[in-house]
This record gives C-alpha cells, structure tokens and sequence, in this order.
C-alpha cells in the first residue's frame, strides 16, 4: 500500500512528530511505501527512517513558501513557532494555498492509496479539500482540541472539511467524546488507539534502589505542560530525598521562568535540555 503522511509540524519533534516517525518506519517494515509532507524551515533538510528522499516533500517557512515561522499546534513549541491565534487572514489564506499546492503534487506524483494526516485542523482540512475521493484518516493528538476552541474565527475553515474524513484515530474515550462533540461526527467513525511507544527502545532497565526516588519529566518546558507547578511543588520539598530529572525544551518567558526555578532546587535537579529518543529511552529506563 501508498501511504501519504501529511504532518504540519515539524516532523523531528514534539509528540505528534515522534507518533510519525514511528507509524512511517512500522509501516516500511510491514512492506508499505510512505510519502511525507510536513513543515521544515527554509534552508533545513533532515532525513527520516523508513522514507527514502525522494518521498519528502516539505511546507518552508521563515522565507521559503511562507515567510513567517510554522504555526505550533501548541502556543509554545521547543523550537520557534509562530500562533494560529495571531496569523493574520492573509497569512491563513497563504497556509491553505501552499498546502493545497504541495497536497495536489505529492498526490500527483505518489499516487497514494490513502492519505493519513495529523491534527484536525487547518492542513487536515486542505487535505480532505483537495483529495474528496482519497480515503483519508486523521490523527488527533489533542492539541488540535485546544486549537480549535482557542480561535473560534478558524472553525468555519476546518469545521465541514474535518466532518468528511473518512475514520479518525483517538487516543483515549473521553477524547472520542470530545472530538464527536466539538465537531459533530458520530463516534461510529472514531477509532480508539491510545498512544503507543517504540518498544524496541523503550525498555525496563536495573536502577539504583532509592534513596532518591528519581522522577522524570519529559515534555516541553511550558506552563501548559505544568512545569512551573512541578518545580514549584519541589521546592517545598526540599527535605524529601527525591531527585528530578528534565528532560525537553521550551521558548521564551516560559523556559526562562522553569529554568530559573530549576536552578533555586540546585543539585536536587537534572536539566537535561532537549534530547534525542535514544537518550530518553536510557533515562527513562
């Protein structure tokens, strides 16, 4: 089977990015061709198991096809981004229009079986727009959630276009739910299956017995996430032996302000930074 993944995100981080990597290399090993549309800044080329080069294709912003930085599914991104909620309607009209283009190319030239896109949302949206007769399913990671009941003036873009995909794959029931009720598709077309890890590299592995206890976050430094909460809590715990370790990124007064109380916990925490899946999997072992 063609597969053609359609991610509007960087394809090299966040969870959404990860989820891909994963699906395309599995995908290859079951015997599929994959074909990759996603987002990449101008000037940047990256290379992903289980595509060959000549099947990637990419969205370029900061200069490329569009000239401002990709639009986050999240208000904070680990990398810079710009907000759906303060494009300007001239830049969304651009967004759909090189999507639309670079969609009808990969399509063209990949001739595809199915196209499998992430996020609910405004390429989903282009997606189901320009291929009416392609059988089309959608990832939702929930950020795309978030979007869509943030900026109320993009519903009626995504909104009709997101009810004719053919099945959605939800993570969980109460997202299913929530998906059917925002925007109104029965839950017959909803697929629950959870979120899934890379087995091959996520594993148990023999630990230090406590002790401290060690915890790990892993995820973006942002308030959304929780992060200044957490630190917060551990600063009143300073007389329990527990250690915490960070792993992951953010931008702006967000990391600035998690970093900053990560350094008033002093060795009773381990900022890792942004890190590869690899690294992660040793850790979290």
């Amino acid at each position: 089977m063609k597969i053609l993944h359609i991610l509007s995100q960087r394809p090299d981080s966040t969870g959404s990015g990860y989820y891909l990597q994963n699906i395309v290399r599995l995908a290859e090993q079951a015997g599929h061709r994959n074909y990759l549309l996603s987002a990449l800044p101008f000037g940047e080329e990256m290379q992903l198991s289980g595509v060959v080069a000549s099947n990637m294709e990419f969205v370029r912003f900061d200069g490329g096809d569009l000239n401002y930085a990709i639009p986050g599914m999240s208000d904070v991104m680990p990398y810079e981004s710009s907000r759906f909620s303060e494009l300007t309607e001239q830049q969304i009209t651009s967004y759909e229009h090189v999507f639309a283009e670079k969609i009808r190319h990969a399509a063209q030239a990949f001739q595809p079986d199915i196209v499998h896109s992430h996020h609910l949302w405004v390429a989903t949206a282009v997606a189901r727009r320009v291929l009416p007769e392609m059988p089309l399913v959608t990832t939702c990671h929930s950020t795309d959630l978030r979007q869509f009941m943030q900026c109320r003036n993009l519903r009626s873009r995504v909104l009709s276009h997101c009810r004719g995909i053919d099945r959605i794959l939800s993570l969980s029931g109460d997202q299913t739910a929530k998906i059917s009720d925002l925007y109104g598709i029965e839950k017959n077309r909803i697929d629950i299956v959870g979120g899934g890890f890379n087995a091959a590299l996520f594993r148990r592995a023999e630990k230090p017995m406590p002790p401290p206890v060690q915890i790990l976050y892993a995820g973006k430094l942002s308030y959304a996430k929780g992060v200044d909460l957490l630190l917060e809590c551990f600063l009143r715990l300073n007389t329990l032996p527990v250690h915490l370790h960070l792993a992951g990124s953010g931008t702006g007064e967000e990391e600035a302000r998690c970093l900053e109380l990560a350094k008033e916990l002093g060795a009773d925490v381990t900022v890792h930074g942004r890190i590869e899946q690899h690294q992660l999997a040793r850790l979290m072992g």
